[in-house]
């Protein structure tokens, strides 16, 4: 009679610690083997250590415009991740009628992943979209004069942290927009439901798990989301902002000049100058591979855009690229001008893959920065060091500004974004 023996725990452990570092092994040389002809860090040929020491150092934005510069228009900076900021590649990824899919990495980017709201953004389902934006600008007005504006008579104000107060105008703009009714950010001046405190304490994590893959790929499951992802029943943060979503959805559905030109050019310069966000935003090559920069590569290769090298390319901005100069976009011929706010809208994407809510942003910085500077006169608290700056991804600036007592209506700020 045949009998079969059990093997021990002790010979299990010896063959998985043989076999784990066989496999890792084997997957890496495939991995470096595919992509073996385009120039990068050598690390990360093989390994996603690389990605993961950027998404985690805070400064994204600064690494990542050196790569392209010291390895060239199209870098490995993965096992399947490539790095371009060349503006017609990144055109041809996006084209309307080209065949580039977007990569996983855009599920881990989304407030849901498995549900779809870009047609929300688009202002098409709104008649009355301008006004709902002018509506949350004129909230934030109010409420900076009201409990944050300094005068002759109201000197001792508290100071008013602008970046959470614009946090709240965007939190009020998107959610008018999505379903009719304002979360009232503005109104409360509070982060009413956490939302924003979770988002800036787990930005640094999402950084990480967006750009490695097989991380990324657990994390956002369907199951791990089910078991440990935000809830509609949670009582604060991302799923509170859920529920209250869903709340405002089944209400809805079960109801019923010179001075414009010179703050458009500070609008398309600051964009510039500080990329809105430094992620991949991989898109995926077509099945049977393509030749790009005169380098095959092959199908299912990720290629991401370096928006914090493209928006700085002497080429287009001048050899002053790095420098904060919203006079090249005055100075430009109309035809440079135009190439030149084209490019910077870059890094919003473009074709297919735009970013859903370029419109309303476009609308929401020129009528908030016009507002703001019509209304209120800033001054800078410590010129000597304004700000400190992260990058997880997207952009956050700390910055500090205090009032100007020769103003009529004069206001204290201590921004933090």
């Amino acid at each position: 009679m045949l009998k079969l023996s059990i093997p021990s725990m002790e010979n299990v452990l010896l063959l998985v610690l043989v076999a784990l570092p066989l496999w890792y092994t084997i997957t890496a040389f495939i991995s470096w083997y595919r992509l073996r002809g385009i120039p990068g860090p050598f690390l990360a040929s093989f390994s996603y250590v690389w990605l993961a020491r950027i998404a985690t150092s805070a400064n994204q934005e600064e690494l990542y415009r050196d790569v392209n510069k010291k390895y060239g228009p199209l870098a490995r900076v993965g096992p399947n991740e490539l790095l371009t900021d060349d503006p017609d590649v990144l055109r041809k990824t996006g084209s309307a009628r080209g065949k580039y899919g977007k990569d996983p990495w855009y599920i881990s980017a989304r407030f849901n992943p498995y549900q779809d709201v870009a047609a929300a953004y688009n202002g098409r389902d709104i008649a009355s979209l301008e006004p709902c934006v002018d509506d949350q600008v004129n909230a934030m007005l109010d409420l900076i004069r009201s409990k944050y504006a300094s005068g002759p008579e109201n000197r001792n104000r508290p100071l008013l942290e602008l970046g959470s107060v614009t946090s709240y105008l965007t939190v009020d703009v998107i959610t008018r927009t999505l379903f009719g009714k304002e979360f009232g950010y503005l109104r409360s001046d509070s982060d009413a439901y956490g939302f924003l405190d979770q988002s800036r304490e787990y930005f640094p994590v999402l950084a990480y798990m967006l750009d490695v893959s097989w991380l990324r790929s657990v994390v956002f499951s369907k199951v791990f989301l089910k078991l440990f992802g935000p809830k509609i029943t949670d009582q604060s943060g991302m799923g509170k902002m859920m529920g209250v979503a869903d709340q405002h959805m089944r209400e809805r559905f079960n109801g019923d000049s010179k001075q414009q030109l010179d703050m458009i050019a500070v609008i398309y310069e600051g964009i510039r100058i500080r990329a809105p966000a430094t992620g991949l935003y991989p898109k995926t090559v077509p099945e049977g591979g393509e030749t790009i920069l005169g380098h095959f590569v092959p199908g299912g290769t990720a290629i991401g855009m370096n928006a914090p090298a493209f928006l700085k390319a002497p080429a287009v901005f001048g050899q002053d690229a790095n420098l904060f100069r919203p006079e090249r976009f005055l100075e430009a011929d109309d035809r440079t001008r135009s190439y030149m706010e084209h490019e910077t809208e870059m890094a919003f994407g473009n074709g297919r893959y735009m970013c859903a809510g370029k419109p309303i942003a476009f609308m929401e910085l020129n009528k908030a920065l016009f507002e703001l500077m019509r209304h209120f006169d800033f001054q800078i608290a410590n010129p000597t060091k304004p700000w400190r700056s992260r990058s997880y991804s997207m952009y956050y600036i700390v910055v500090s500004f205090t009032s100007n007592s020769r103003a009529v209506e004069s206001i204290s700020l201590n921004l933090k974004l």
